[in-house]
């Protein structure tokens, strides 16, 4: 369950010492007496107990690299410029060396560095992060209309989810294995009314990630694999299945449910590689998949080593004016594949890639920034983050600027546009010891950072070295003022000024037991947060929390309000900004949760003068429920049931089995 994992590491489990040892060994075979590579062996611990941990790839340069530079002042960031390939064969030569860098398994389509562990289907799903905004107005799930919408980080970009609704009709793929289900809701009468079953055409299996719905239009995503079985044990545990990212589509299906009793796809784009992330702006999808090249390339066949867009049934490699490379990181034979489609006329756009991994990604009405985190700079002296925007405009996805800030970046939300400059919050861990192989690093010594960069991504200003030994659990931008929550044993929760962005500083700093893992804006002052209660001791996580913080002097935020869920062990809300209603309007708190007797139950809270729960509605499936408000009624669903619920006093209306 996602609960052991995260009880795991809030407890900081370290790995063995014989994990460890092989993690060193393995890079020392692969990479040479003279390479350093600095890793976080804390961190890769803890992925490697919860089977999540990320490669962070590296990228060999198509031209001669420039030596690293830094910056001269209080600043210490690395600017970097991104190469344009000139031909197929230009790539075709860069990735065949980029092979050699790269581990099969048994002889498998599964590239992937020394330490890349394929996760389970599903968990590139990036729906973690709280949420963010450029404005202090409410930008939570009220929506314009009487209904909830989708919790997103920016005004005018949509972000996909599970469960959908125009505020008459709900489309939910909670556990359904591919069938999207379709029902009317009107003045608290639930009934299924249609279905859509995806049918992808080649793959073995397939997982279905997340829709939009907009304009009559219902674009559904999902991507395509393949199951090798019984990998051997390789970091002290081992994997009944990997789900290898060779040869696999990501795929984005457009039905026209205008009339939602019989859907119809009006049309299908494909895209190379296995999905990461979307948005939605106006009719235009932005799709953001990883591409990792499979075994048999020819240099006369560039869709063998270059990603392919797909319309339709008629695919084409990516051009090669559109890939770009790092010329001062390695680089495996791995891409981030970026596409544009519109889901009104059925047409794709543009397509851009970048020969490198993504990690996180950052996506306003005008830009799209990804991030991938590199441990092996030429002498950084702790692990950096790339980051490169791309500028949006009507489809068209242009290489604007590529730079580097000191940390990582927890999630989405820890970073901002605003202004025409880019805001960052990043923990960063330095290097502590260093031998001829490794760099080590602890994160008792690790401290959150606040970077401002400009539009071409060089440095504006920062605040370093805060929250020694600790790292950043939740961030909250909102105009000039910016939040963010770190923890070891209490929540000091920063509120800074940004109003000049060449000098930002710190306003205040409230300590309280726990953290916030996601701040919602809630109306005019007020901020949530959902989180973890603490011992104020030992540091240890008791229960799931609820907190409304009053931030109308940002120099003396307070803690207003408070709720221990005791007994909920573990919620999605702590890792999945899009599962909880948070509705200011009308002073609604509400997301499903899992008690210590493992019961799932979706709860409901009164936030208008503290916090009173009003509901607790117990569900029978396995997948967690989420919930949508229309008019009058909050509509409850899983994969096996329907219900809908009066908001005057939550009895249930109707109820239907799936």
């Amino acid at each position: 369950m996602f609960k052991d994992d995260y009880k795991k590491e809030m407890n900081e489990l370290k790995p063995s010492p014989a994990a460890l040892q092989k993690v060193q060994n393995r890079l020392a075979e692969s990479e040479g007496p003279k390479t350093h590579h600095r890793i976080n062996i804390y961190r890769i611990g803890y992925a490697a107990v919860a089977c999540v941990l990320v490669a962070c790839m590296a990228i060999l340069p198509i031209t001669k690299a420039p030596k690293t530079t830094r910056t001269t002042g209080k600043i210490a960031s690395v600017t970097a410029e991104l190469n344009t390939a000139e031909d197929y064969s230009q790539v075709y030569k860069l990735i065949k060396d980029a092979r050699k860098n790269t581990v099969l398994y048994k002889g498998a389509d599964l590239l992937t560095d020394d330490l890349d562990i394929m996760p389970e289907a599903g968990t590139f799903n990036e729906a973690a992060g709280g949420t963010a905004s450029n404005s202090v107005a409410d930008s939570s799930s009220a929506g314009a209309g009487n209904h909830t919408e989708t919790n997103t980080q920016v005004d005018g970009v949509d972000e996909g989810d599970i469960i959908k609704t125009d505020g008459k009709y709900i489309y939910s793929m909670i556990g359904a294995e591919g069938i999207i289900h379709i029902f009317s809701a009107e003045n608290g009468i639930v009934k299924q009314i249609g279905k859509i079953q995806l049918a992808p055409k080649t793959e073995q299996f397939f997982n279905a990630f997340e829709m939009y719905l907009t304009d009559g239009r219902l674009t559904v995503l999902y991507s395509g694999f393949d199951v090798i079985d019984d990998i051997e044990e390789d970091f002290g545990f081992t994997y009944d299945r990997a789900y290898p990212l060779t040869g696999n589509e990501t795929h984005a299906d457009v039905f026209d449910v205008s009339n939602p009793t019989a859907p119809a796809k009006v049309a299908e784009f494909t895209q190379s590689g296995y999905y990461n992330n979307s948005r939605l702006i106006g009719n235009t999808l932005y799709l953001i998949t990883h591409h990792n090249v499979g075994n048999n390339i020819d240099e006369n066949k560039p869709e063998t080593f270059v990603p392919s867009i797909g319309c339709n049934d008629k695919s084409k490699p990516v051009s090669a004016d559109k890939i770009y490379v790092y010329p001062d990181e390695k680089q495996y034979a791995f891409y981030t594949v970026v596409g544009s489609f519109n889901t009104e006329t059925g047409n794709q756009t543009d397509a851009a890639t970048v020969l490198g991994s993504s990690e996180n990604i950052y996506c306003s009405t005008k830009n799209l920034l990804l991030t991938h985190l590199n441990f092996a700079l030429e002498d950084a002296k702790n692990e950096m983050t790339t980051v490169t925007r791309f500028s949006l405009t009507d489809g068209k996805i242009d290489l604007a600027a590529t730079g580097k800030i000191d940390g990582e970046l927890l999630n989405q939300f820890s970073m901002d546009e605003y202004k025409g400059n880019f805001r960052f919050v990043t923990t960063v861990y330095p290097f502590v010891q260093e031998d001829e192989m490794v760099s080590v690093f602890s994160p008792n010594d690790s401290y959150a950072k606040l970077t401002v960069l400009d539009g071409d991504l060089k440095p504006l200003g920062q605040i370093d070295n805060l929250a020694k030994g600790e790292r950043v659990y939740s961030v909250r931008f909102m105009g000039d003022a910016a939040y963010f929550v770190t923890f070891r044993q209490t929540d000091p929760l920063f509120s800074v000024d940004l109003s000049d962005a060449t000098h930002p500083k710190i306003l205040g700093k409230l300590k309280i037991p726990g953290f916030s893992d996601y701040l919602f804006p809630y109306g005019d002052g007020l901020l949530l947060g959902i989180g973890m209660d603490a011992n104020e001791d030992t540091g240890r996580t008791e229960c799931v929390k609820i907190s409304l913080f009053d931030i109308h002097d940002p120099a003396n935020v307070t803690e207003t309000a408070k709720y221990r869920l005791d007994g909920m062990e573990y919620s999605d809300a702590l890792y999945n900004h899009k599962a909880c209603i948070v509705d200011p309007k009308r002073q609604i708190v509400a997301f499903a949760g899992l008690d210590n007797k493992d019961n799932i139950c979706y709860r409901v809270f009164d936030a208008a003068d503290g916090f009173k729960q009003l509901a607790s509605i117990v569900c029978d499936g396995d997948y967690t429920p989420r919930g949508i408000i229309i008019g009058n009624y909050l509509y409850v669903i899983d994969d096996v049931s329907a219900a809908a619920f009066s908001l005057a006093d939550y009895t249930e209306i109707s109820r239907i089995s799936l």
